[in-house]
């Protein structure tokens, strides 16, 4: 009888050693994946501000020199990493990035003209944020400010470089 119970408390030793082992693992390579997940949104939001900004100068005559490889890279991630609708909301980003360039690349702009070529970028890139929230906080239900910049019809914007008011 003695026996009998040392291998029954031997064999749950061992059970509860394995059962520790692989909540252990699972737990390590559920972290795992959200720290890469987290590391792949913010490339990829780090390469979309650096985008945005070469494409607002370049709308001024200066040429830009957008690496696009990197942000090829950084979509990439988002698809082997990511839930479907930030995927999604990055892929949107890209094609609102893509028809931003086009009407960049075929014209200069005014100040007008470049709030309204911006829009569907900016909006793709809140809706990208918000997709990233709710991906890594499930209870997310609203909604949060995603850009600083004063309206298109702020007292800043109809101000020249020297200060001065500028007409419209």
């Amino acid at each position: 009888m003695t026996a009998v119970v040392s291998i029954v408390t031997g064999a749950l030793a061992l059970c509860g050693v394995a059962l520790g082992a692989w909540l252990g693992a699972r737990n390590t390579s559920r972290q795992w994946t959200r720290d890469a997940q987290l590391r792949a949104c913010q490339r990829l939001l780090e390469r979309y501000a650096a985008i945005y900004d070469m494409l607002a100068r370049s709308r001024r005559g200066e040429a830009p020199a957008i690496d696009w490889a990197s942000w090829n890279h950084a979509l990439t991630e988002i698809s082997l990493l990511c839930t479907p609708v930030v995927v999604d909301s990055a892929y949107a980003l890209d094609e609102a990035i893509w028809r931003l360039t086009r009407a960049v690349d075929e014209s200069h702009s005014s100040q007008d003209e470049w709030a309204a070529l911006r829009r569907p970028v900016e909006s793709a890139h809140s809706t990208l944020i918000h997709a990233i929230r709710r991906q890594f906080d499930p209870e997310f239900r609203g909604t949060i400010r995603t850009s600083g910049r004063p309206a298109d019809d702020d007292e800043l914007w109809r101000r020249n470089v020297d200060g001065q008011a500028t007409v419209g």
